[in-house]
């Protein structure tokens, strides 16, 4: 009984190990033309309801800082203690100018299974959800103007 149970443990750990290889762990804005970090295409052309007014970024900036920013840190750069002790590093929002609102909507409401960023479809309103991608595209934005890249979608 013994050796059945340490021959089930070992055969699931190459398992896990050689799943854990396989997996990606590009961070949201590092990856390949066409894969859009975990979102489907679909979600690339999810066009936002709001306008990016000035309360709508605030509001996005309020739940983002509430849900969030314990990962990524409240200026989206990831370089927070928890972050620092993930396996699979959460993304640098500043650097992910190439996701549009629609996926930056669709991570927010289905998490990133492979690297433990949860769901928050019901956690966080829709308008909510769309309140806080006006704000991280604001992350971007301001990354582009700082260093002098090409504006994102």
């Amino acid at each position: 009984m013994l050796k059945k149970r340490r021959l089930v443990a070992l055969m699931l750990s190459v398992g896990v190990a050689a799943a854990w290889i396989a997996t990606p762990t590009a961070g949201i804005g590092q990856h390949k033309e066409d894969d859009h970090s975990h979102a489907p295409k679909a979600a690339r052309n999810m066009k936002n309801p709001l306008t990016a007014t000035p309360e709508n970024i605030k509001s996005g900036r309020g739940v983002f800082v509430e849900n969030c920013s314990m990962c990524h840190g409240e200026d989206g750069k990831a370089k927070t203690e928890m972050a620092s002790v993930m396996e699979v590093k959460p993304a640098d929002l500043t650097r992910s100018d190439d996701l549009t609102d629609g996926e930056i909507f669709w991570l927010i409401t289905n998490g990133i299974e492979k690297s433990g960023m949860p769901d928050f479809k019901a956690r966080i309103s829709e308008e909510a959800r769309w309140q806080v991608a006006l704000f991280v595209k604001t992350l971007m934005q301001e990354d582009e103007h700082r260093h002098g890249r090409r504006p994102g979608r």
